[in-house]
C-alpha cells in the first residue's frame, strides 16, 4: 500500500503531545514495516533549516512543497486542492495524526487520530482563537468523511461516537505507548543526572510536582490550593514546581502561581529530563478535568512516583490500582490524597505497562488499514 502521513506537528519549537505522539507512531511504525510504502508530507515554508529528514528506510520517503502551511489549509478546507492531490503516487491511505485542515479524494481513504474532544465538551476552557480555529476545520465533519478514526482511550471513543453520532465500528481505540527513549531514561537516572537536572531548574530539595500545558482545562489552581492546604500542616514546607510550556488563557494561573511563596514555576521541560524530575518529586499532582489518555501520569507512575490525579475522563483508565482518584474540584478529597501518597514510598511499576506498548500501537494499526484497504 501506499500510505501518505502528514508529519507538520514535527516543526513546534517545543513538540507538543501531537508532535511526541507522531514522532513516536513513525518511528516504531518504520522499524515494524518493511512492505508499504510510506510518504511523508510536510512544508518549508518556515521549516527549521536545521531539520534534517529522521527516517531513511528504503520505503520511506519525503513530500515537501514549499508552499505556506496557511494556504495548504485554506485550499484544503475550501476543497479546492485535496492533500493527496500533492503526491505524485496514488495514494491507499492518508494518515492524519490530529484533527486539522485534510481532506482527500474518494480514491483515497482517510485515518483520522483523534486524541481528545475537550475542545467540542468544554469550549470555555479555550481562547476565542482556538475556539474559532475548531468551528472552521469541523471536526464531527472531518470524523464523519473518515473511514478509520482512532483514539487513544475507551473514554474519548465514547465521546466520539455519542457527540458526532459515529459509527462505533469506525472507531477504534488503540492504546499508545510511551516514548521509548523516556523508558530508556527511567533506566539511566543517575545520581550525576539528579545533580545536573536540580541544577538546571534550580529545584528545591523537598517538592511535589505537576507537570503540562499551562492551560485551564489542567486545573493547576485547584492543585495549589490543595497543596497550599496541606503544606501548612507540614513540619518541614514542600515546594510545589509547576512545569510546562505556556499554552492559552494562563494569565490567571501564572497570577495565582506568583502569589504564593511556596510555589514556583519553571517552564518547559526538556524531553532528556522528565524522567529524572518525575523521580526527584515526593508526589505528582495531576487534577485534570478531562484528558484523552493522560501521558503525564502513566510518566509520574513509571518511575514508581506516587500519583493523585482526578476521578475522571480517561484518568480512570490509566491510573495504576496505587493512585488515588479524586474529585478535581474537592479541594479538601485533592489535599487527602496528596497527604495520603505522601506516607508512600515508591513503587516499582515496571511490569504494569503491558497495555501501553508502540508494539501493540503499530500492530493494530497495520490490521486496521489492512483490513479496510479496498473498502471506501
Amino acid at each position: 500500500m501506499n500510505i501518505g502521513i502528514d508529519i507538520r506537528s514535527l516543526f513546534s519549537e517545543h513538540k507538543t503531545g501531537v508532535g511526541e505522539f507522531t514522532s513516536e507512531f513513525l518511528e516504531n511504525l518504520f522499524a515494524a514495516d518493511k512492505e508499504n510504502q510510506y510518504f511523508l508530507f510536510y512544508g518549508s515554508w518556515k521549516k527549521d533549516p536545521s531539520w534534517r529528514e529522521p527516517w531513511k528506510q528504503k520505503n520511506v520517503h519525503y513530500i515537501c512543497i514549499s508552499w505556506p502551511s496557511k494556504l495548504v489549509n485554506i485550499l484544503s478546507l475550501l476543497r479546492i486542492k485535496k492533500i493527496d492531490s500533492f503526491f505524485k503516487e496514488q495514494l491507499d491511505w492518508f494518515i492524519s495524526p490530529n484533527i486539522g485542515f485534510a481532506t482527500v479524494s474518494r480514491r483515497c481513504k482517510h485515518l483520522l487520530v483523534v486524541h481528545d474532544l475537550s475542545f467540542a465538551l468544554h469550549p470555555q476552557w479555550y481562547s476565542w482563537k482556538r475556539r474559532f480555529w475548531h468551528f472552521i476545520i469541523s471536526p464531527k465533519r472531518q470524523c464523519r468523511r473518515a473511514d478509520i478514526i482512532i483514539a487513544p482511550s475507551e473514554n474519548t471513543k465514547r465521546d466520539i461516537i455519542h457527540r458526532y453520532q459515529i459509527q462505533p465500528e469506525k472507531v477504534q481505540r488503540i492504546y499508545p505507548g510511551l516514548s521509548k527513549t523516556f523508558l530508556d531514561d527511567t533506566t539511566q537516572i543517575t545520581p550525576e543526572k539528579i545533580h545536573e537536572v536540580k541544577q538546571k531548574y534550580t529545584l528545591p530539595s523537598r517538592f511535589l510536582l505537576f507537570l503540562g500545558t499551562i492551560e485551564p482545562r489542567k486545573n493547576i489552581e485547584s492543585a495549589i490550593t490543595a497543596f497550599t492546604k496541606w503544606n501548612k500542616k507540614q513540619k518541614e514546607a514542600y515546594i510545589l514546581v509547576i512545569a510546562g510550556p505556556l499554552g492559552w488563557k494562563y494569565k490567571k494561573i501564572i497570577k495565582k502561581i506568583d502569589s504564593h511563596s511556596d510555589v514556583v514555576y519553571i517552564g518547559y521541560v526538556d524531553a532528556q529530563d522528565k524522567a529524572a524530575l518525575y523521580k526527584l518529586a515526593r508526589v505528582f499532582i495531576y487534577p485534570s478535568f478531562y484528558e484523552g489518555l493522560g501521558f503525564p501520569i502513566l510518566e509520574a507512575q513509571s518511575v514508581g512516583t506516587p500519583v493523585v490525579t482526578s476521578n475522571n475522563s480517561s484518568l480512570v483508565e490509566v491510573a495504576f490500582q496505587d493512585t488515588y482518584l479524586a474529585h478535581p474540584l474537592d479541594s479538601n478529597e485533592l489535599e487527602k490524597g496528596i497527604a495520603f501518597q505522601f506516607t508512600k514510598e515508591k513503587a516499582d511499576n515496571e511490569k504494569k505497562f503491558v497495555h501501553f506498548s508502540w508494539t501493540s500501537f503499530v500492530k493494530e494499526f497495520l490490521d486496521s488499514v489492512s483490513a479496510n484497504k479496498y473498502r471506501k
